[in-house]
């Protein structure tokens, strides 16, 4: 058993770096066919596919890992799946807390604080 455990590691195996886009595509497409989001596959996988090219990361030995563990999923309660959209960066689940706000900012600085900013009664 260790023996043919070995074999397919050695010559039965293929890098995923090697496969190139459109294969990874078909893959991802071919999975989701059996799932719920059967009928939405196509917009899915060009979406997953993004999101697994975008936490490559390359060791100083050239080898590629994708920690799959690094993509996070945003549910929006009351949006339809074709709304999904893929980012690029991190998004915050805030929304407005008034309706005067502005929904998009610029060139925003964000600080990082380790305290609570809300008023306490005392």
């Amino acid at each position: 058993m260790r023996e043919s455990i070995k074999y397919i590691k050695e010559n039965l195996t293929v890098s995923v770096d090697t496969l190139g886009r459109e294969a990874l595509l078909n893959t991802v497409t071919t999975t989701l066919q059996s799932k719920l989001i059967g009928s939405d596959a196509e917009s899915f996988s060009n979406k997953i596919v993004s999101a697994v090219e975008a936490v490559k990361v390359t060791n100083n030995r050239g080898e590629a890992r994708y920690p799959i563990k690094a993509i996070n999923l945003l549910k929006i309660h009351g949006s339809s799946a074709h709304e999904s959209e893929h980012v690029n960066g991190y998004v915050l689940p805030m929304g407005r807390s008034a309706q005067g706000m502005p929904t998009y900012v610029e060139n925003a600085k964000i600080a990082c604080l380790d305290f609570n900013l809300n008023k306490f009664k005392l």
